[in-house]
């Protein structure tokens, strides 16, 4: 009699079904609950390329038995690599996997879908090799958006929540203790970021190959088009951490949380079709999570039909079918294009690349401008939501890598004011033309129309519109280019914003008041309805904390502001009450104001968001908009203090714009005082030792943004000496 053992190795779909390993008297293999057209379709695309010349392709799995809805699949070993050679091969066949990956449109090849066996990437799990495009409202103005590029199939590194810390789940990178994506070599593991070089070396050929074999990959692309795919809607991970909460709520409990959870992702969309479609796939979610299954979607190669596991579900969900997603992406293939992918695939392998090994920096340029213009270059990206990648500090100390976005804080248009400074002090036409060129491709993202503002970090100055008009309107003035200007009045022009029964609105940074900021700068038709909206708001406003960007300062400021706007001056006890409030903290011994952000730490900074340089800006900005005599008097005598406080200042750890020395520069150019140490002492720093010119997240790589990153460096530099700066946007 046989012996027969079934072990449950994945997501359980469908009422139970799952991927199983199964091992009797005379073998052992994986048994999959589906057939095996898209192994075999890869076997045979992988040939293809063979046979037309291409020596990297990876291998694939041996399908050993299968029938209509079932196979049996060989167990791919973890075996080591025999020689050198064996490696190099291997990190070469990586990165033709990550290109192949890349242009099918793969998604979920995390670290349980990869096996390294000696020479060769293997892939295990082929059922997301394709993915249709799906219709959620996006604009998709190109192929090549950070969403849709060689992270996309999550072969590099991609992060997850895993047990209160960040992981690593790339399928190439990630590493855990049961790890077999990750070759072995004379016992010793190898990382393919140790051998960067010839990943990308592997990712080139078969680029280039595809380039000149644009039509064969096309007909090969063909292969797939009768195979059924999933369609990850959501991230696998979304799904499980639902299902571990609803195991432990009664039934009632546990439909309303998961329905609660699951329909968040539809609220702000405001199309109808879409709407109606999206509910039905979100009262199947809703269903599979109840019955204790990952919610299962799939379509045909050639369909755009989304079905879960009993049927169809709708018709026409999916804008581009897997196959004609795949075709689009390979049609718009381009040497461009390649050079961004390598770089996408550089900067990731550095986020997981131990400190002691990360590759330095070079120094381009000979003048501090030219520095800081081809630094930021270098760290550009061909895309439409993001140029930049920026490193976040994750909760282990790891980082990990992240779309700058198109925020003003750490997002494209604090970049671009930073390619604004450096051209108003050079007059070089060539860094206004990248300007130009980089804002371009983003500017229907930032200028259409906003009638809806579900949240208070919509309006912000941090990521919101408030952010877009103040960075706009600062570079037309910075450039001269009327463009910007009339942006900014478009935005400002379709804003609503419902603040009505909101007891809090946040700060001047997070919040709604930093709407207050652009009042002054735009037209009286536009700015008068929005400050009417604010006024009621910050009267009633209550500070709890110190400073510009989270704090009392910046309530004042914005009141004045709005009062500015208005022409009036009903207001200023308030902002006088609110100078008072925030002078109750003031420290004489230390010269600067309490930060009450930490009450268990008796703390001060010296930075834009809290502090002596960003409370000096604020006031002074406070004082250009008020001839109260009272006003005037408290904001001179604060500005007199802080001045003693920036000539007697040192360099301090941090260069960041927002807590850093590139704060202390700005405070000092808009107040008139000189403090030229700390100005060569960050242009010393950027010339000679340019991987500390950044937030200090212990990475020795450069976050590229306005507030923590190297724009803000480069901006506080290209600006000190300028009275009329207006204290970094204030």
């Amino acid at each position: 009699m046989a012996f027969d053992e079934r072990v449950v190795m994945g997501d359980s779909h469908s009422g139970g079904k799952s991927v199983e390993l199964v091992k009797d008297n005379s073998s052992e293999y994986i048994r999959k609950p589906r057939n095996a057209a898209v192994e075999h379709a890869l076997e045979a695309f992988l040939l293809g390329l063979r046979q037309e010349g291409f020596v990297f392709t990876p291998r694939c799995v041996k399908i050993l038995d299968e029938g209509s809805d079932w196979h049996n699949a060989e167990i791919v070993k973890n075996d080591a690599a025999e020689s050198i050679d064996d490696v190099i091969l291997y990190c070469r066949r990586c990165g033709a996997l990550i290109f192949i990956a890349y242009i099918l449109g793969s998604t979920d090849l995390h670290i349980e879908n990869v096996i390294a066996s000696k020479d060769s990437p293997v892939l295990v799990d082929v059922e997301t090799l394709l993915s249709g495009r799906v219709n959620d409202g996006t604009p998709h103005v190109k192929h090549n958006t950070l969403t849709q590029s060689v992270l996309k199939s999550h072969l590099l590194p991609n992060w997850i929540a895993s047990n209160g810390a960040v992981a690593d789940c790339g399928g190439l990178t990630g590493f855990n203790d049961n790890s077999r994506n990750i070759l072995t070599y004379n016992g010793e593991n190898v990382y393919i970021y140790d051998f960067e070089r010839e990943v990308l070396e592997g990712f080139t050929e078969v680029y280039s190959f595809a380039l000149s074999h644009k039509e064969k990959l096309l007909t090969l692309t063909g292969l797939f088009s009768g195979c059924g795919f999933r369609q990850i809607l959501r991230p696998t991970e979304t799904y499980a951490r639902i299902s571990e909460l609803v195991r432990k709520l009664d039934a009632d409990k546990a439909k309303s949380f998961t329905e609660a959870l699951l329909r968040r992702a539809y609220e702000n969309d405001t199309d109808p079709d879409r709407l109606r479609k999206a509910y039905l796939v979100f009262r199947s979610e809703v269903n599979s999570i109840l019955r204790g299954d990952i919610p299962y979607f799939y379509s045909l190669g050639c369909s755009t039909d989304l079905c879960d596991e009993n049927g169809k579900v709708l018709e026409g969900f999916l804008l581009d079918s897997p196959v004609m997603s795949a075709k689009k992406r390979i049609g718009s293939l381009s040497a461009e294009d390649m050079e961004c992918q390598r770089r996408i695939i550089s900067q990731s392998l550095s986020a997981v690349r131990p400190v002691g090994k990360r590759l330095a920096q070079p120094v381009c340029g000979e003048s501090i401008y030219d520095i800081i213009i081809n630094t930021l270059e270098s760290r550009s990206l061909s895309s439409i939501t993001s140029r930049w990648m920026a490193l976040r500090p994750s909760g282990d100390g790891n980082v990990y890598l992240q779309s700058a976005g198109l925020g003003l804080y750490d997002g494209l248009l604090g970049i671009l004011c930073c390619y604004a400074a450096v051209y108003n002090k050079t007059g070089n036409k060539d860094t206004l033309r990248k300007l130009k060129e980089h804002y371009e491709p983003c500017r229907r993202l930032i200028t259409e129309k906003r009638t809806v503002v579900t949240s208070l970090m919509g309006c912000s100055v941090q990521n919101g519109f408030s952010g877009h008009i103040l960075s706009l309107i600062h570079i037309s003035e910075l450039t001269g280019e009327k463009l910007f200007y009339d942006d900014a009045v478009k935005i400002a022009s379709d804003v609503t914003v419902d603040l009505s029964g909101k007891s809090d609105i946040g700060d001047l940074l997070c919040g709604a008041l930093g709407i207050a900021l652009c009042l002054p700068k735009l037209p009286k038709e536009v700015y008068e309805g929005l400050a009417k909206l604010l006024l009621p708001n910050l009267i009633s406003y209550e500070p709890k904390l110190t400073g510009v960007a989270h704090g009392a300062s910046g309530a004042a400021l914005a009141l004045a502001a709005v009062q500015k706007a208005l022409g009036t001056t009903l207001y200023d006890d308030k902002i006088i009450s609110l100078l008072e409030y925030e002078n109750s903290f003031y420290d004489k011994g230390e010269n600067n104001w309490r930060d009450l952000r930490n009450p268990q730490k008796n703390g001060f900074m010296d930075g834009w968001c809290s502090g002596a340089p960003g409370i000096g800006m604020s006031r002074r900005r406070i004082e250009e908009y008020t001839d109260n005599e009272v006003i005037v008097r408290i904001c001179r005598k604060d500005i007199g203090n802080i001045t003693k406080r920036l000539l007697a200042q040192k360099s301090s750890k941090r260069d960041c714009l927002c807590c850093g020395n590139a704060s202390k520069i700005m405070a000092g150019s808009y107040l008139g005082v000189n403090i030229p140490d700390i100005y060569k002492g960050l242009e010393s720093r950027l010339k000679c030792d340019i991987l500390n010119a950044v937030h200090p997240i212990d990475t020795c790589d450069i976050n590229s943004g306005l507030m923590q990153g190297f724009a803000g460096t480069g901006y506080a530099l290209a600006m000190y000496g300028d009275k009329h700066s207006g204290g970094m946007l204030l």
